[in-house]
């Protein structure tokens, strides 16, 4: 790292800043350039400027640190705050938390890392983007504003977006939410009409934002016989597309929207919840120097650094609360469901449905929807995450393993339920049939850094680590005689890689949009960064898996049932070329591979091809 003496210049430089803002500095002896994100970082690199990253002011015991200090500043809204942020008897701050959490790892992270920089060079004059200068000025008096954008809940709060493929090209296109939410009310009043009659001789099973798509064996017509199945989807659209519509016309399912909630005293009582929402924020000002005393690191207080963003978000999120709470009840009210499904504890929406069913005594089932570390180690992070079962009233997981890794973390074994994945059960017809094609290519599921998902993530490494290890498998696979497509995550934030990948060849195929299914039954390699769903639907139709390490969450992946079955080939970079051309030409290890696969999905996945069936009757007994 640069000594700088007292009369050189810093430049705290990010992204949203013109780059000509620092032209000036640039090549000069007197100034340090310290760039806060990949971007810039990137932008400064390929120009050959010389510069050094925000991280490297940061040592692993400091990652450790903001990590275990983000889980605690998340849970801002359990403080002596609490009583002046309740409606219903419903938290209102904790109902965003996860929202909270994305904006407060950013925040936290530029916040130390300027706090070490100053304490570094007391002297210095600071030249600083607007996302860093309220946080210099703290430190020190020497600073100069270089423009740019301010951080903002703006795209938290505001917009939404969506991937769409059209003749084969493929679209990315963001909706401001309120244009979002106008969008889909409409499509709603247009293609949910009335319910179809309820049996009242049947039990209600209410689910909420379920992918028809997804879970089509759920919503299949054998299965509306045993109950009435209802599905209310506020944040994701029932209907979105015409397959979702076929699927969801024969089942015979009810959809809910809010068309079939609103009445004259629910539009009286949400046209008071500005007002309401106000008193609310007036009431949680109220406890400024709580919250200045709150949000501190090591004794000192980065309030007025989070202070405007923190008071958007809960402008935005409490006038929604008091709305969707009004929905909730009133659903509970006309419906009566007689069981709630949710695949997660931590969303929004699903907060706020938990929370009203537990007024109506209805019990709650929450649903394990993906492949999760399972080591002791991976529990906090885990529930943190809304996938472990804390105010659910049962647990329905996949398998055995998941069981009893459940059962080492304290969950009591009468709230838990091995019913099996409904998602595989079409899978396990699919390969039954055995009817796809095989082309023998090689297929990579991608799996960028999440900026929501731990401090590690935010890392300029991490992110390098990750588009290198993009670069390695291209190229490797371009010196076989096979095939490479690429399918990018579903997840909106997904980066898109395909600028990257056609440097290196341009017949190389970037599939944006899609099940991956399909791509899976043809291929004849899958490979994945870390750990993966996908991997399971690999093992599945008996296909061989190298898993790519690049991300590092600390939360024991040597001691996760996955990794210690070795029932995939998982590695650093630098190792695929010799393990790719191993399950390429050792037919005999390939096959061990794939046998190893199989063993373990019997082993994690319980009443294959049948697991919807078994949700739908275990929720019948709860009932």
């Amino acid at each position: 790292m640069s000594s700088l003496h007292k009369e050189q210049n810093i430049v705290l430089f990010e992204s949203s800043t013109n780059l000509k803002n620092i032209e000036k500095f640039i090549s000069k002896n007197d100034s340090l350039i310290i760039t806060f994100d990949y971007k810039s970082h990137e932008i400064l690199t390929l120009r050959r400027i010389s510069h050094e990253v925000s991280d490297s002011f940061l040592d692993e015991k400091d990652i450790h640190l903001l990590q275990k200090e983000a889980y605690r500043l998340t849970k801002w809204f359990d403080t002596k705050i609490s009583d002046s942020i309740t409606f219903e008897n419903i938290n209102l701050g904790e109902l965003f938390y996860i929202d909270f959490y994305s904006i407060l790892l950013l925040v936290m992270k530029k916040f130390f890392e300027i706090t070490r920089i100053a304490k570094k060079y007391p002297n210095a004059k600071f030249f600083a983007s607007s996302a860093h200068y309220d946080m210099i000025k703290q430190f020190s008096q020497h600073v100069i504003s270089l423009g740019g954008k301010k951080l903002s809940a703006k795209f938290y709060l505001e917009m939404i977006s969506n991937r769409f493929g059209i003749g084969g090209k493929y679209f990315t296109i963001k909706f401001s939410k309120k244009r979002y939410n106008s969008l889909k009310k409409l499509a709603e009043k247009i293609m949910i009409k009335k319910i179809q009659k309820i049996n009242p001789s049947k039990k209600t099973i209410l689910f909420t934002e379920f992918d028809p798509l997804r879970y089509n064996t759920i919503f299949s017509p054998e299965l509306q016989g045993l109950s009435n199945i209802m599905l209310y989807n506020r944040r994701r659209p029932a209907i979105w597309n015409l397959q979702s519509l076929s699927i969801l016309k024969k089942s015979g399912c009810r959809i809910i929207s809010e068309n079939h909630l609103m009445d004259k005293a629910l539009l009286n009582s949400i046209k008071k919840n500005s007002e309401l929402s106000e008193n609310f924020i007036q009431s949680l000002l109220s406890h400024e120097d709580l919250l200045k005393s709150f949000f501190s690191i090591n004794g000192i207080s980065f309030w007025q650094s989070i202070r405007h963003i923190f008071i958007q978000l809960c402008k935005d999120r409490f006038k929604n609360a008091l709305t969707e709470i009004i929905f909730a009840k009133k659903l509970f009210e006309k419906f009566t469901p007689s069981a709630l499904i949710v695949l997660s504890e931590m969303p929004f929406q699903e907060q706020i449905l938990i929370q009203v069913a537990k007024k109506f005594q209805t019990p709650v089932i929450l649903l394990q929807h993906g492949l999760y570390y399972d080591d002791k180690a991976a529990f906090e992070d885990n529930r943190f995450l809304g996938v472990t079962p804390h105010y659910s009233d049962k647990i329905a997981v996949w398998g055995t393993v998941f069981k009893q890794h459940l059962e080492e973390c304290k969950i009591p074994s009468k709230k838990i339920h091995v019913i099996g994945n409904p998602y595989f059960d079409e899978l396990f017809e699919d390969y039954n049939q055995s009817s796809f094609e095989k082309t023998g290519f090689v297929l990579l599921a991608t799996q960028s850094p999440s900026d929501d998902r731990a401090i590690t993530d935010l890392e300029i490494k991490t992110m390098e680590k990750y588009l290198e290890a993009i670069r390695t498998i291209c190229k490797t696979v371009l010196k076989t005689d096979r095939e490479l497509i690429i399918k990018l995550h579903p997840a909106p934030a997904e980066l898109d890689i395909t600028s990257i990948v056609k440097k290196i060849d341009p017949k190389i195929r970037v599939i944006k949009t899609g099940n991956i299914s399909d791509l899976i039954k043809a291929c004849d390699i899958l490979v994945t960064i870390d750990i993966s769903t996908v991997i399971l639907e690999a093992q599945i139709f008996e296909k061989p898996v190298i898993s790519v390490s690049v991300k590092n969450y600390d939360v024991g992946d040597d001691n996760c049932s996955f990794f210690k079955s070795k029932s995939c080939i998982r590695i650093e970079p630098k190792n695929f070329e010799i393990n790719l051309n191993r399950l390429l030409k050792d037919l005999e290890f390939k096959h061990e591979m794939i046998n190893k696969g199989k063993k373990f999905v019997n082993d994690y996945l319980s009443n294959q091809g049948s697991a919807s069936r078994k949700l739908i009757e275990f929720s019948i007994k709860q009932a």
